[in-house]
């Protein structure tokens, strides 16, 4: 968990680098990919913290609660204003300010319940939602309201907003209006894109079920696997959302302006 951790941060890191180092491709799209990469670093800060005390048992289950909802509404936000720009063929720049407020705005307002009615706290490996013993029910439900309905509907928006993409290209290109190998280029990317929160959460989600099921015992393969998973989400979007080939193409340009020096 810790090692899947650690991928997460560095790869996130790759594509805040990225975009600060070539001012060239600071575009608003990538802009919407730096700050998906921020709340995957926070979710995995989150993980870091050793939930030893009561405290800062606590701290880790809200920082934990926020960014991993807000790095999911994030992916919502990216694949919405995809569509916003090639289907609807509409300016996106201008939403900037709405989609933080949505994306950064509604996990801080799902923060509120559980920390009201205490039931933050330990939670089958690591500090969330507790759902076991007294607080079984109230916990389950706030488990799901705040978490898994919404990341089971991000899933569902993703999936109609890249196939509804995906076949606008396709008809852009039977009327000769965007050439084949350009819409097949994006349509190999789109249809990785909602593959990421499916891969990555759908073990963690079996768990919590099967937790639910069991009253809070946990299955201890199971929730390794599930930890495994939900932790490799910031690695799997910093490679599929960042690299692109624009950056590939300024990556290998940097690398091979730095063998110049050395092969003179």
């Amino acid at each position: 968990m810790l090692a899947a951790l650690s991928l997460s941060c560095v790869g996130c890191c790759f594509v805040c680098f990225v975009y600060f180092y070539f001012r060239d491709i600071r575009s608003f799209a990538y802009r919407l990919v730096v700050y998906l990469s921020l709340m995957n670093i926070g979710h995995a800060i989150g993980f870091f913290i050793p939930g030893i005390t009561d405290s800062l048992c606590k701290t880790q289950a809200m920082i934990t609660s926020y960014f991993s909802l807000a790095a999911v509404l994030w992916t919502s936000a990216l694949a919405f204003t995809l569509y916003y720009a090639v289907v609807r063929r509409k300016d996106v720049a201008s939403l900037e300010l709405k989609l933080v407020l949505f994306a950064n705005g509604v996990p801080l307002l799902a923060l509120i319940p559980p920390l009201v009615q205490d039931t933050y706290g330990p939670s089958g490996g690591w500090c969330w939602i507790q759902a076991e013993g007294r607080d079984y029910a109230k916990g389950t439900f706030w488990r799901i309201a705040t978490f898994y309905m919404p990341l089971w509907l991000v899933i569902a928006f993703n999936l109609f907003v890249y196939v509804s993409v995906i076949r606008y290209l396709r008809q852009q290109v039977q009327l000769m209006l965007l050439p084949d190998f350009s819409s097949d280029k994006l349509v190999r990317r789109l249809r990785l894109y909602p593959g990421i929160l499916i891969v990555c959460y759908t073990l963690p989600t079996v768990n919590r079920i099967y937790e639910m099921f069991t009253h809070g015992y946990p299955l201890i393969p199971l929730a390794v696997l599930s930890g495994g998973t939900m932790c490799m989400c910031g690695f799997l979007n910093s490679i599929v959302y960042g690299l692109t080939d624009t950056v590939r193409e300024r990556l290998m340009g940097l690398w091979q302006r730095s063998r110049r020096p050395s092969e003179a």
